[in-house]
């Protein structure tokens, strides 16, 4: 049965939530989140995945080509790789050694990418990485979600946007296979497996609505075990052995998130918002304890999901969380446009100064608009300028600037010839980056 808070500590409780927000963390019932100081920017859009291997080792990806890893719990960072032409969405280890990545590949919503390997290997703890060229037919287009559910069972799916596949490993990744799953979905996003038999997918069925499936063989066959009129299930996870989360990626019924307290046996949804809201990444603390990102900010709930409220962990580039990744009953990390950490403890200081990111802004007039608006913004510096119109999910519209810009403010026409109702538009120029949601009524 759900928990209910007793209703004799309800206002304490509601008390100790309160959130006390600054450009570095946000405080909630047990913990603070808080901005890793020396964590990387992510070049676009946002970081996608992170695992640890303890409390101190971990690695993050991202879609413009990184791989990140730290070994001082997130002190500091080190850019262990760094591949434009590639788009890295998911990593996973099985130990401090062995690890894989997969790589969304041509024809995705990453425009730009260009490299044809889907999956990366390591055998040093990632400071080396090599394609993975034994993946027996039919090959996946892309991979989203992985997971070394052992040392021997690697299991991945993909992808959002373009084919739906399950790939696996059983013997630690010296051979794959590959299953396509096109008789049952038309896209997957995310892999959640408890033992190597049995185990959840989430992406898109063929009536287009977010389907979360169940395997209990392995791969060989999948029941689906719950659907709504969403686009996806994104992200999933278990905070314990019983308590299980989902969340929906945009479309009708995009503001709920599914939930189970049996352990799978039954799943229900509810809603987390009454607004639009670009979900992306789901995590709990435990059955109380959570929160949903995505867009620009972040939902937190205190109370088992019964109540949310909207928060912003950094005000300097805002959230934009993709994965949210327990490591312990008191330690949560997150990865969006930067790194964060939940944790009653201190994160430690920044070895470089943090930079006054207001100096470079971008706005839109009129915002909303119809077809047509005029993009504001400032170089607070000589660099290199990008500004990307992107849909949700990612998928690039344009990129209406991307040159060399002395310091001074700029003025740029942007005309949507579709009918794209909500987007984004980003600018990047050395370490400052703003983005700002766009609404066209057209």
């Amino acid at each position: 049965m759900k928990p209910v808070t007793n209703k004799v500590l309800a206002p304490i409780l509601l008390c100790v939530a309160l959130i006390i927000s600054s450009n570095s963390s946000v405080f909630s019932q047990t913990g603070t989140w808080q901005v890793l100081p020396n964590s990387p920017v992510a070049p676009y859009y946002h970081h996608d995945d992170i695992h640890f291997y303890d409390e101190n080792i971990g690695w993050v990806c991202n879609i413009s080509g990184e791989i990140w890893k730290t070994e001082d719990g997130g002190d500091s960072w080190t850019k262990v790789l760094d591949q434009p032409k590639s788009s890295f969405r998911a990593i996973t280890f099985s130990d401090d050694l062995n690890g894989w990545v997969g790589n969304l590949g041509p024809g995705s919503w990453v425009t730009s990418t260009q490299d044809t390997s889907v999956l990366y290997a390591t055998n040093d703890g990632g400071i080396t990485w090599n394609n993975v060229t034994n993946i027996a037919c039919p090959k996946p287009n892309g991979i989203c979600g992985i997971q070394a559910v052992d040392d021997m069972t690697i299991y991945g799916v993909g992808r959002y946007d373009g084919g739906a596949y399950f790939v696996s490993s059983l013997d630690g990744g010296a051979t794959w296979t590959s299953k396509d799953m096109v008789a049952t979905n038309l896209e997957l996003v995310d892999v959640h497996f408890f033992t190597p038999d049995s185990g959840y997918i989430t992406g898109t069925n063929l009536n287009g609505n977010a389907a979360l499936m169940l395997t209990k063989d392995g791969g060989e066959t999948w029941e689906e075990i719950i659907t709504n009129d969403a686009h996806h299930y994104w992200k999933i996870g278990f905070a314990s052995e019983t308590f299980g989360y989902g969340v929906c990626w945009w479309g009708y019924e995009s503001n709920v998130w599914i939930q189970t307290y049996d352990g799978g046996k039954t799943w229900t949804d509810k809603e987390y918002t009454s607004t639009d809201y670009e979900a992306n990444g789901i995590g709990f603390l435990n059955e109380q304890i959570g929160w949903v990102g995505g867009d620009l900010q972040t939902f937190e709930t205190n109370n088992g999901g019964e109540t949310w409220n909207s928060i912003q962990i950094d005000n300097v580039y805002s959230d934009h969380i993709n994965r949210f990744l327990k490591v312990n009953d008191s330690t949560i990390y997150a990865v969006g446009i930067r790194i964060f950490k939940y944790t009653s403890s201190t994160v430690g200081a920044a070895d470089r100064p943090e930079i006054d990111n207001t100096l470079c802004k971008i706005s839109a007039n009129p915002n909303p608009f119809t077809g047509t608006t005029t993009i504001s913004y400032t170089v607070p510096e000589d660099d290199h300028v990008e500004i990307t119109v992107y849909t949700m999910g990612g998928r690039i519209y344009n990129r209406i600037v991307d040159t060399e810009q002395k310091a001074g403010s700029y003025t740029k026409e942007l005309v949507i010839e579709d009918n794209i109702p909500v987007l984004f538009a980003t600018i990047i120029t050395g370490r400052y980056r703003h983005t700002i949601k766009l609404i066209n009524n057209k």
